[in-house]
């Protein structure tokens, strides 16, 4: 089965041969001394790509706070035509979200700020941001890319920045408003954030998601439950704990890690195996390898 045909059947919860396998965020950097390489090029992302197995590539801006890699030599639309003209991996889009943009552009204690004593002011300007981001994920789609990621982190390990109460007033309401005119594109719109974000899950899948990238198991977030609760509205994407991929984890320890999460992910199909937050420089790359070993052994259905 094509990496492509992999993912998208994935995500519409058919049958497939294997876990598709992919990473938000892939450094550049990290590539390179994976294979021992001092330049980065396309050509080495492909060889990488190859190397580990994996089924889909995330592109960005360069200038996004979320982006890790410039994986094609350009900017974001320029990028997916370059990957979809001349390779078969699934494309994700990544665009900051308007939570995210919004945060950036005052701060986050003037964001904080804006909360309680600017309210109207604060909801006006993540609409506005929401459209613009909207409006890049259409360009996106017609360059294009298959699926598009949001990417708002609107959580921490304990929970959510604001309630959920003044999360669904401020932000949700304008996405779920802007989403049902991606829905008119006809591709799949997933979600990102970092952080525990069990509270509204609800809220995601009512604004129109179908899926969700993250699931940072250090700030609680539990695959299997999640899975159990949500599997049949959201395909899942990520959950492997970036700790696990460091040089003094023992080899058994990585294995049984990897072996949980595929068996909670398999559970009902529409998971994708990867980690929360990507392959960053400083993670040990043997330990990587090892990881995308375990998962090939254990994502067969």
């Amino acid at each position: 089965m094509r990496p492509c045909e992999r993912v998208a059947r994935t995500i519409r919860g058919l049958a497939v041969d294997r876990v598709p396998r992919g990473e938000l965020i892939i450094d550049p950097e990290f590539c390179c001394r994976a294979l021992q390489t001092e330049t980065f090029s396309f050509e080495v992302a492909l060889q990488f790509w190859e190397l580990l197995q994996l089924d889909l590539v995330v592109l960005a801006e360069p200038n996004q706070q979320m982006h890790g890699a410039d994986l094609g030599g350009g900017e974001l639309m320029g990028n997916i035509r370059c990957w979809r003209r001349e390779m078969d991996y699934y494309i994700f889009a990544l665009i900051n979200g308007g939570f995210a943009r919004a945060l950036a552009s005052l701060g986050f204690q003037q964001f904080m700020i804006g909360v309680r004593s600017k309210k109207n002011a604060l909801q006006e300007m993540i609409q506005r941001f929401t459209v613009d981001a909207v409006n890049e994920a259409k360009e996106a789609i017609n360059a294009g890319a298959h699926s598009i990621i949001i990417a708002d982190d609107i959580a921490y390990h304990k929970g959510t920045y604001l309630s959920p109460a003044h999360l669904r007033e401020l932000y949700f309401s304008p996405l779920r408003e802007q989403l049902e005119k991606l829905k008119a594109e006809a591709v799949p719109v997933f979600f990102h954030s970092d952080g525990n974000i069990d509270k509204v899950l609800p809220d995601l899948v009512n604004a129109g998601f179908s899926g969700l990238q993250g699931l940072e198991p250090n700030a609680g977030m539990n695959l299997a439950a999640v899975k159990a609760a949500y599997g049949k509205d959201l395909c899942l994407m990520g959950n492997v704990d970036l700790s696990l991929l460091d040089s003094h984890v023992p080899e058994e320890e990585l294995r049984a890690a990897v072996y949980q999460t595929m068996r909670a992910g398999k559970e009902g199909g529409r998971y994708i195996f990867g980690t929360c937050g990507g392959l960053h420089y400083e993670l040990d790359v043997e330990q990587v390898l090892d990881m995308y070993r375990f998962a090939l052994e254990f994502g067969k259905y």
